[in-house]
């Protein structure tokens, strides 16, 4: 095994893999899991997808990865799954999430709005840096390892990164009330709101795995949260 696949393969196991399931049915994460979460009081549908298959020559986070083919077929098989029922396409800024939603806003007819907020996690100084040039920086920090406060160089610490997520889909529920909303994000967000949604206390190393172009349904009732689905 080489030097970076070592490195990925430590990272993996530094992480706390999650299935859905996992956050009813595992004991012993009883003691973390929280009464609920404040949410406005709002009715509302939220449709949350991750961005398709990307390209991977440089960090992730704020990097400029775009989609590959592949990513590109993700995205309009899901499209094809969603059907046309969505108010809005709300969608992170970031390039691979910015082609998603463009695709499903083609496919769905349904016009898109950028939020910035929806980013993934903030790496600082390693955004857009090359995979080797990372692994070989002796600053570097997997985001699995930092901790609560402690802040990428120039970036996201874990609890900058959930507060900004969870006030972002406060705003965006509470903006929303009647309306059927598709959110096109990436996988540490989504790793955020799924907490939120099954009252989880979030921490950096945990992960769901949620894969590329794979979406979830989450239904809202006066502030309540009655449903979570995958789609």
């Amino acid at each position: 095994m080489d030097e970076a696949s070592s490195l990925i393969s430590e990272l993996g196991q530094k992480r706390t893999w999650l299935t859905r399931a996992d956050l009813k049915d595992r004991p012993a994460l009883a003691s973390q899991v929280l009464l609920h979460h404040d949410l406005p009081c709002s009715s509302m549908t939220l449709t949350v997808a991750r961005h398709g298959d990307c390209t991977r020559l440089t960090t992730g986070g704020w990097s400029d990865n775009s989609l590959t083919d592949l990513g590109r077929s993700q995205v309009a098989f899901l499209a094809s799954r969603l059907g046309r029922n969505h108010d809005l396409i709300v969608s992170s800024d970031l390039l691979r999430a910015r082609q998603s939603a463009q695709i499903l806003s083609d496919a769905l007819g349904c016009p898109v709005v950028l939020d910035p907020a929806f980013r993934e996690f903030n790496n600082g100084i390693f955004c857009n840096m090359k995979i080797e040039d990372y692994l070989s920086d002796p600053r570097r920090r997997f985001y699995s390892e930092l901790a609560w406060d402690e802040s990428c160089l120039g970036g996201d610490s874990p609890s900058s990164f959930y507060s900004r997520i969870y006030e972002a889909l406060c705003k965006l529920i509470g903006s929303s009330d009647g309306k059927k909303i598709l959110l096109v994000t990436h996988g540490g967000v989504i790793n955020i709101l799924l907490c939120i949604l099954h009252g989880y206390r979030y921490t950096s190393s945990i992960s769901f795995g949620y894969p590329y172009a794979s979406a979830f349904s989450a239904k809202f009732r006066e502030g309540c949260i009655e449903a979570v689905e995958d789609l």
